[in-house]
């Protein structure tokens, strides 16, 4: 992964460091404006409330964006600051590789959707992984699902409430609707089923993902990472 990979306008979050090298709180919402060679670009300067956010020159900061391969960051720092037909921008130096987001590095999004659920045997599910990138075939697939909400999810597991607790290692398939029509269908296995502290009778069920292909788990990915760029956006996180 190079920055010529990346397109223009592509979203970006940006992490700032203190002086100690330490990640600052809250991040910014950016995008990238122009490349000027294969380690300087251009992005918009972060705006928050109707205010532009000051950022030092020499401040260095950690960049995280999704691209169809995935989730990356780099690290960069800030060597110019200026304007741009109507546009505050920060020149940016890049001044790390292009790291991916492994699995381990996942976090757990709060966020409540429709989920389909449902408990399988120990026979291979009926979408198929086939070579890790194809997608789920799931139209005409859901007989024997259940409704039910989740309360967060990952690119590596999904959190749900469910009326019946589970045992831990049941095999189980869930179809998640994200956003345009895109769905994706994902076996997984029980790894926590307690009740619920706040909801009489209900359960915390928790799994991981155990059969996914690349192309879907991505897809949950840019889901999540599209939900948080807008929060930000809104000031809501």
């Amino acid at each position: 992964m190079e920055i010529k990979d990346v397109n223009l306008g592509t979203k970006f979050e940006l992490i700032l460091y203190d002086y100690d090298g330490t990640e600052k709180k809250p991040n910014y919402i950016s995008q990238l404006e122009e490349i000027l060679d294969d380690r300087t670009i251009d992005v918009a300067a972060p705006i928050s409330e109707g205010k532009i956010i000051p950022i030092s020159l020499e401040n260095k900061l950690k960049i995280v964006f999704y691209h169809e391969k995935g989730l990356f960051f780099f690290k960069g720092k800030v060597i110019k600051r200026g304007k741009k037909e109507n546009v505050v921008a920060l020149r940016i130096e890049i001044i790390s590789d292009f790291e991916k987001i492994q699995r381990r590095e996942y976090f757990r999004f709060n966020w409540v959707m429709s989920v389909k659920f449902r408990l399988i045997g120990e026979e291979p599910a009926e979408a198929a992984v086939d070579d890790g990138n194809a997608s789920s075939n799931i139209e005409g697939q859901e007989d024997g699902f259940i409704d039910v909400l989740s309360k967060d999810i990952s690119g590596g597991g999904l959190g749900i409430v469910t009326s019946d607790r589970y045992k831990i290692d049941d095999m189980c398939e869930v179809i998640l609707d994200l956003e345009n029509d895109k769905k994706v269908r994902i076996r997984g296995k029980i790894v926590r089923s307690l009740l619920c502290e706040r909801e009489s009778g209900k359960y915390d069920t928790g799994l991981t993902y155990e059969e996914i292909s690349s192309r879907d788990r991505d897809a949950i990915i840019k889901f999540i990472f599209d939900k948080q760029m807008k929060l930000k956006q809104k000031g809501m996180i």
